[in-house]
């Protein structure tokens, strides 16, 4: 039997019917621009966000989806988001979630072997015209669209 996906990358229907409405009564559109959803997990819990970057004006616009927990039951999540007419997969595959995984425990061990607070760590998604990339350790890796 396959595991079922972390709920910590999947998305509410709630949460997704906020990012469509978001970017419909704005407009915006990947002929303009692109988007980043931004998973953000730290000390207080997990936090999602989605950002919006015109390519001819300065600045993001973002919109706040989740900033202090998981969200609804892990049962009644989405795996996959419409985001202007890109499909994007809300699951890495393992050898991506493995080796961000492993990138972040290592920073965290360090920061607490340093006697540091753990700063937590961030997953970004760029949703962009000609596909999807995952950032790990400052490098844009390709996604295959759903």
């Amino acid at each position: 039997m396959e595991e079922a996906p972390h709920p910590i990358l999947l998305l509410t229907p709630a949460e997704v019917k906020n990012i469509q409405t978001w970017i419909a009564k704005n407009g915006y559109s990947l002929d303009e621009g692109y988007f980043e959803l931004i998973y953000e997990f730290w000390i207080f819990g997990p936090g999602i966000r989605i950002q919006w970057k015109s390519e001819s004006e300065n600045g993001f616009e973002w919109l706040e989806l989740r900033d202090d927990g998981y969200g609804d039951d892990p049962t009644n999540m989405q795996d996959t988001v419409d985001i202007a007419g890109r499909k994007v997969p809300l699951v890495l595959p393992e050898e991506l979630r493995e080796r961000w995984l492993g990138l972040a425990a290592a920073r965290t061990e360090a920061e607490v072997n340093a006697d540091c607070e753990p700063s937590g760590s961030s997953l970004h998604l760029k949703i962009q015209r000609h596909g999807v990339q995952v950032l790990i350790r400052n490098e844009w890796i390709d996604l295959q669209e759903v």
